[in-house]
């Protein structure tokens, strides 16, 4: 199959830009609280998205990975390898908002977990003490993100600052414990802050998670 839509020039359609990311139908939104939106990208094999437009920060972890094509506004388009548990974002809005589209060219699904700080951001820094071995992979005015490894039949306790998303990289859900509620978690959830949570691997394999603390003003 032929990806005819990619012959248009992304600065011929710049009409179409004012499509807000939130609107573009292969960004699914499912989540807003706060300074937080949560937004399910699902991208079936030879998926196109509609060029829109990030008026905000964001940051996304992948969950199912695979080759994507990416056209920003004024550039050529050019094709990347999205591992699972990648996790990367844009971090010059309001000031340039983003400018977009992508496809899916693998022969599977492709799906990121993405979310906006609807805030200015803070240039705080945030209270929080390391868990173990967590790996800082983004650390900006908007956005901490961070990666653990949750051994098998273990469980890791973190105090959240702030409000943070927890994405599951694993297969199988894992269970979290804040104050006396139970959550199931299967690919991600959203943990309020000031929250001391307790996250359970039941399952044999140790499993990556990823806390996406979101910073505000």
């Amino acid at each position: 199959m032929k990806y005819c839509i990619f012959i248009l020039s992304l600065s011929t359609l710049t009409g179409f830009a004012q499509i807000q990311v939130h609107k573009e139908p292969l960004h699914h939104k499912v989540f807003k609280k706060s300074n937080t939106r949560v937004l399910d990208v699902i991208a079936h094999p030879n998926d196109t998205s509609l060029i829109h437009q990030h008026s905000n920060n964001y940051c996304y972890v992948t969950i199912n990975g695979g080759k994507i094509w990416v056209q920003n506004k004024g550039e050529e388009g050019r094709t990347l390898e999205l591992p699972l548990g990648f996790t990367g974002g844009y971090f010059d809005n309001p000031k340039q908002p983003l400018v977009h589209r992508f496809a899916n060219r693998s022969e599977g699904l492709i799906r990121l977990i993405a979310i906006e700080n609807l805030s200015a951001g803070s240039v705080e820094v945030l209270p929080y003490q390391p868990i173990g071995d967590e790996e800082i992979v983004i650390n900006n005015a908007h956005f901490l993100a961070t990666k653990i490894l949750v051994d098998a039949g273990k469980q890791t306790q973190f105090n959240s600052s702030a409000n943070t998303i927890v994405v599951n990289l694993g297969e199988n859900p894992l269970q979290i414990q804040k104050k006396r509620e139970s959550i199931e978690l299967n690919k991600w959830v959203w943990i309020g802050a000031q929250s001391i949570v307790s996250i359970h691997n039941p399952t044999p394999k140790p499993t990556w998670i990823v806390l996406v603390r979101v910073k505000k003003p």
